[in-house]
């Protein structure tokens, strides 16, 4: 039953060393699974910032694009109403109107083309990487509305044909025969110009909705940025607290089971000794009785005379007469 105990206590040894190996690996593996999951969220968060941020440089410049465009576009219907009554005298300022249209609203109508693309295509980037991060537990974000600026983008369609339209529409009544198609051209440059400054406020105002959105979006995943790592962090610390209490108990295991192990020992050694002889019980010695110390006065020690020395045909004499008196007086 002895040598099972010990066995057993062996077991438990062995066995609370390779969990004190195992809960140290894990703790390493932790922290590393930490730095790997923070270097991947910093990575997807990384791209959904540039497409945002992509997205939102090609809003800020479509806007001041629209912003160009609409004043353009008003001043050269101004120009056409205040001039159109008089066609012929002011035939040098529709002739500047129509020159700065092409140099102007032209390229402006195209470069929104441009320059949104981009914008969509970022925003279409953001959206795959915010799917990504909506699978995370707990994780849900709302993406900036990318149908409304597909929609604008579609409309820039629209928006060049009318810009187009007015731009030939403009040379033509330059060319053309002046007191003919004054009024008719008065009226199509007006309600073309109307046309076009009504998309490009409607353009705008889906661009300012956009862009605030994306604002936020950058604010939110900002914040979720910092609240993943947060979680991460306090998720491996309390992992790591968890194993080194396992540890500890597991070292304590292994110093209880150590301990027996040195008393097993012991008591094996003990019963390997030799048996004592019981024919000669050993003398007890009893207690001493406690000795009173008595005060001694100190004296000076005292001469004694010599001895003489003793004759011993003498001392028989003497015991020999002691003899005779003793029988002498018995006699009488």
């Amino acid at each position: 039953m002895r040598v099972l105990k010990q066995i057993g206590r062996v077991l438990a040894i062995i066995i609370a060393v390779l969990v004190i190996v195992l809960s140290v690996s894990g703790i390493a593996g932790s922290w590393y699974v930490n730095s790997v999951l923070a270097n991947v969220t910093n990575q997807i968060f990384s791209v959904v910032n540039t497409g945002a941020g992509v997205a939102q440089t090609g809003v800020n410049r479509a806007e001041q694009l629209v912003t160009e465009g609409r004043s353009e576009v008003q001043n050269a219907s101004d120009t056409v109403t205040a001039v159109g009554q008089h066609l012929e005298e002011n035939s040098p300022v529709l002739t500047a109107l129509n020159d700065r249209l092409t140099q102007r609203l032209g390229p402006t109508v195209e470069a929104l083309q441009t320059t949104l693309a981009p914008a969509v295509d970022g925003l279409k980037t953001v959206n795959q990487m915010v799917t990504i991060a909506n699978s995370i537990p707990f994780v849900r974000q709302d993406t900036p509305r990318l149908d409304k600026l597909e929609e604008a983008t579609n409309g820039l369609l629209q928006l060049v044909a009318d810009a187009q339209q007015f731009q030939a529409t403009l040379g033509q009544t330059v060319v053309g025969e002046k007191n003919q198609v004054t009024n008719e051209a008065v009226g199509v440059l007006t309600d073309l110009a109307t046309r076009i400054d009504t998309r490009l406020s409607d353009l705008e105002t889906t661009l300012q909705e956009t862009q605030q959105e994306i604002t936020a979006f950058q604010g939110r995943m900002d914040a979720l940025n910092g609240r993943l790592l947060t979680i991460y962090n306090l998720i491996t610390l309390l992992f790591t607290l968890l194993l080194i209490w396992i540890i500890y108990s597991q070292i304590v295991v292994i110093r209880n089971h150590w301990r027996g192990l040195r008393a097993s020992a012991r008591e094996s050694d003990a019963a390997a000794l030799p048996p004592a002889d019981q024919s000669a019980p050993a003398a007890v010695a009893s207690p001493a009785a406690p000795v009173e110390s008595t005060p001694v006065e100190t004296l000076p020690p005292a001469d004694l005379p010599d001895a003489e020395p003793v004759d011993d045909d003498a001392a028989t004499q003497v015991i020999d007469d002691e003899a005779d008196k003793g029988e002498d007086s018995g006699t009488s």
